[in-house]
């Protein structure tokens, strides 16, 4: 039913390929065609049995060449059921029962957990290439690092950050420098020093201010060098992407692991529809390509008798 109901939406779809249509539509017309042929075949001796007898170009003609299609048409859709059907192991579906309880299960379920695996390790180990991987990193970070508009970001976030904690730096900067300053007095006046060092910290303290160093970093974070700098390093920040950081979001990533985990979990149902969807046209013509060979078959036996 869910086939069926895919088959009518991409019939009823006007942004749908033409050719996709029409083998929704022969996909539509040639199921309850090819059933109503099984019926009649096998209901053709009771009919004569109660004294209705067909015209003997239905007898001779026709029968042969509709029961060959829908033989050709029925085989081929119980192949691609087969793919997916049943979802879960039974004793009871239309298709163990044709099979005479040998096909309890479909191809996919049956064998989920082995193709994931399959397919977890090909995704790991040959769609995805780690060296490519590295360079479309490395190089995308490169672009970005000379994009202006990244330039002026960081610029714009180091500001942000120097005046959020422009108080903290002035401390850490003015410290430093008290330090340094009382040692060279220290140094050059002796015992005088323990005068003059006092005066020294408060010079110090009221020309390293949050404004001050806010201001003078401000302006050399937007001065030339510091877009030279950034351009300079970043050979060195490419280098580090690959050689510590890649490494780290490779092995986060575990795409082979997420994608075996991934397709154990699916659900079946939902991935039929998804092919259902995708290859609604491929499988269509699957089929009706199976009512058409069946056909010239039946005809070409016609002939021949």
């Amino acid at each position: 039913m869910d086939d069926f109901k895919t088959f009518l939406s991409v019939l009823h779809d006007r942004e749908t390929p033409l050719d996709q249509r029409v083998f929704a539509l022969l996909e539509v017309v040639l199921f309850p065609v090819s059933i109503a042929t099984v019926v009649a075949m096998f209901r053709q001796p009771f009919l004569r049995h109660y004294g209705y007898v067909p015209p003997e170009w239905i007898d001779k003609v026709a029968m042969p060449i509709l029961v060959a299609g829908a033989i050709g048409y029925l085989t081929n859709r119980l192949a691609i059921e087969m793919l997916f059907k049943p979802y879960l192991r039974t004793n009871r579906h239309i298709l163990t029962w044709l099979t005479f309880g040998y096909w309890k299960q479909g191809l996919v379920p049956r064998n989920k957990a082995k193709i994931a695996e399959v397919v977890g390790k090909q995704a790991e180990g040959r769609f995805i290439d780690p060296a490519k991987m590295a360079d479309d990193i490395c190089a995308a970070v490169g672009e970005a690092l000379s994009d202006p508009r990244v330039a002026e970001a960081i610029r714009d976030a180091a500001k942000r950050q120097i005046n959020e904690h422009g108080g903290e730096i002035a401390a850490a900067v003015s410290g430093h420098v008290r330090k340094a300053v009382s040692r060279q007095i220290a140094e050059r006046l002796g015992a005088m020093g323990g005068m003059v060092a006092p005066l020294a910290d408060a010079v110090v303290a009221s020309a390293i201010t949050p404004n001050a160093v806010a201001t003078t970093l401000g302006g050399l974070i937007d001065s030339p060098d510091a877009s030279r700098a950034l351009e300079a390093i970043r050979p060195e920040i490419e280098r580090l992407v690959r050689e510590q950081c890649l490494p780290r979001i490779y092995g986060s990533l575990n795409i082979g692991g997420r994608v075996m985990d991934t397709i154990d979990k699916m659900d079946v149902r939902e991935f039929h529809q998804v092919v259902n969807e995708v290859a609604a046209r491929h499988l269509g013509a699957i089929q009706v390509l199976g009512y058409i060979l069946g056909s010239i078959a039946g005809a070409v036996m016609v002939v021949l008798k």
